[in-house]
């Protein structure tokens, strides 16, 4: 695999995104965007010591023991700020919490996800070109309109019709952000804050901007036609 060039470092943030290979929908179904979820979740802590498949392998009492220490943010690498799954891609926006790189953590959910997801399809060979790629993230403002970007993908590519049927779906983080429903991957507390911990601020500012966003898709879609 090449040499990254992109640099994590410490409290940073990123927004990290890969495509499948020959455009394979994997994430066309929710049971793979599922377990792509709880492999990041899983690989997120440091206490995550053993191969995923093995972890799921374990006895349930120690699996759920180990579960606990797992969600224990005292563990974490990272934090996912926000997530979208496409079918043939998928974005994340991740803040590095300490100084160890969570370059080869993402590298280890890669490849877990890709060997069970490959067993449980009976297929066999890579799923995404070979390294993700990374941008960093130098503003406030740009950590806004990159959640934002990731939260809008699934409208304006024109998987989903409308702006209802957005802030519900399961293909993004966004729900977590405008309801209080709760999720143990996604940590909102930080982007919402830099809008006064205001839900609707952060709608308004997604949603306002969604019509703008899909005809750009547009424009970009039939420039490379």
């Amino acid at each position: 695999m090449p040499r990254r060039q992109e640099p994590f470092a410490e409290n940073s943030y990123y927004h990290v995104y890969n495509k499948t290979l020959d455009h394979l929908p994997i994430f066309a179904q929710q049971t793979s965007r599922q377990l792509f979820l709880n492999i990041l979740r899983y690989y997120r802590s440091t206490y995550a010591n053993r191969r995923y498949s093995r972890f799921l392998d374990l006895e349930p009492t120690l699996r759920v023991s180990e579960e606990v220490k797992i969600q224990d943010q005292n563990y974490f690498l990272f934090h996912c700020l926000a997530y979208g799954l496409m079918p043939n891609h998928f974005h994340l926006l991740l803040h590095q919490i300490g100084s160890f790189s969570i370059s080869k953590c993402l590298q280890k959910c890669l490849i877990a996800f890709t060997r069970t997801s490959n067993k449980l399809n009976n297929r066999e060979g890579p799923i995404f070109l070979s390294q993700f790629k990374v941008t960093k993230i130098e503003t406030e403002a740009q950590l806004k309109h990159v959640s934002r970007y990731i939260h809008l993908n699934p409208y304006s590519s024109g998987m989903i019709p409308n702006m209802t049927e957005l802030a519900t779906s399961p293909l993004t983080s966004l729900p977590f952000y405008i309801s209080k429903i709760k999720d143990n991957l996604c940590e909102t507390q930080y982007l919402l804050g830099l809008f006064y911990n205001n839900r609707s601020k952060y709608k308004s500012f997604v949603f306002d901007h969604a019509e703008h966003q899909r005809s750009l898709e547009k424009l970009k879609h039939n420039s490379s036609c």
